[in-house]
Formats: C-alpha cells, structure tokens, sequence
C-alpha cells in the first residue's frame, strides 16, 4: 500500500534497499551435504547463496557475475580451489575469499594465503566460526564499503 500512485510507502522501500544490499556467496563445494549446510547458514542470514559441485562450473559463475565472497574447496573436480582462488584473485583482488577444505597441510595454507586467500578452515569446521570469519572478510572488503556507501 504505497503513499500515492508513484510514491512507495515506507515498508516497500525498505524492503528495495535490503534487497539491493543481499549480499551473494559463491560456494563451490564438491561435498552435497556440506554445501547444503552452507547454503542453510548463509541464507538464514540472508545472503544469497550460488552454489557449484565443480571448479569449471564456480569460475564460469564468477565470472558471469563476481559475488560479494567466494567460500572454496580445494580438492574439486575440474579444476582446483587453488586454480580458483589464483583466478579469482586475478581478475578480482578484493573479494574476500574463504578456503574451506579437509587439508591440513601446512604448505597448503600458507600458499593458499599467499595467493590471496583471507582466510583458511579446515574440516570438521564449526559453522558459526566460519559465518564469523566470512562477516569479518565481508566488513574490511573494499567493494562491501563503496556498496554499503551509496545508500
């Protein structure tokens, strides 16, 4: 129920101004069950999940459209979440990017955080650390400031 025929009332513009501000997660994960629990996570906090069992399939939907953060496993078929990572990094230097894998490896997470990388969980994760992580990802990401900023 809008104010007049062209001016919306206060409810439906608030609800245009969160839908502009959604903010959109590419998970590329490989694991069914472990992508349903992301794309659980993130939408109850209302973010926008896209999600891919495959490397070729996330770097084709990152560069259809470049999300507010990615969240990779490294071990995909396809291509790699280090190939992806590198890409993504290349094309995009400031998105934030969260590698989630089951490797532990020490040389894996440096070079992944040399490459760019923000931040590195390893599995089993706590869900609500790895919602913490990316916020804070999302909050010192220069597109997130200028995106927030014009509103």
């Amino acid at each position: 129920m809008g104010l007049g025929p062209n001016i919306p009332d206060e409810q439906t513009a608030i609800q245009h101004r969160s839908s502009e501000l959604t903010k959109r997660i590419l998970v590329v994960e490989d694991d069914p069950s472990v992508q349903k629990i992301l794309r659980r996570l993130f939408e109850a906090q209302g973010f926008a999940v896209e999600g891919h069992m495959d490397g070729r399939a996330g770097l084709d939907s990152f560069h259809a459209a470049v999300p507010s953060a990615a969240i990779l496993d490294l071990h995909l078929p396809e291509l790699s979440g280090k190939h992806l990572c590198k890409e993504m990094k290349a094309a995009e230097p400031s998105i934030p990017i969260i590698i989630l894998t089951a490797s532990c490896d020490l040389n894996d997470k440096v070079t992944l955080l040399e490459m760019g990388a923000d931040d590195y969980i390893t599995k089993p994760f706590s869900p609500r650390e790895l919602l913490a992580r990316l916020k804070v990802a999302l909050r010192h990401s220069p597109a997130c400031h200028s995106e927030s900023s014009r509103f």
